[in-house]
Formats: C-alpha cells, sequence, structure tokens
C-alpha cells in the first residue's frame, strides 16, 4: 500500500537540510546545503533554494537575513 511505504530521502533532498536547521543544528544544515551542487532549475527550484537559506538563517537568529531569503 502506498500509506504504508516508506521513503528515504534522496542526498539532495533540501527537506533534510531545513529539518537539520530546525533541531537546532543551522551550522551543520548550511555545511550540507553547501555540498549541493545542482543548479536551481526554474522559479520553483530557486524558490526551494532561498526558503531553506530563510530557514537557516532564522535558526541562527538572524530575522533580517531570513527575512530577505524569504521575499
Amino acid at each position: 500500500s502506498i500509506v504504508r511505504r516508506r521513503t528515504r530521502p534522496s542526498g539532495n533532498d533540501r527537506r533534510v537540510v531545513r529539518a537539520l536547521a530546525l533541531l537546532g543544528h543551522p551550522d551543520s544544515a548550511a555545511r550540507r546545503h553547501a555540498t549541493y551542487r545542482d543548479r536551481p532549475d526554474g522559479p520553483s527550484d530557486r524558490a526551494e533554494v532561498r526558503y531553506t537559506l530563510g530557514v537557516i538563517a532564522e535558526a541562527r537568529g538572524d530575522a533580517a537575513a531570513a527575512e530577505r531569503e524569504y521575499r
């Protein structure tokens, strides 16, 4: 059943980066995000990158940087 199926995030999944940041490890999240070599392809990919950077900035307590990334 599709409900029971467990999937692992890909190695390039930014959800993992955001989870790390939200769990109190923003530096680790930033290091992992910096290793990604993919190029954002299209507006939705670029938005996900900026959102992820915003989450990291917010986890670091930098509200101004987070707001810039979210916008």
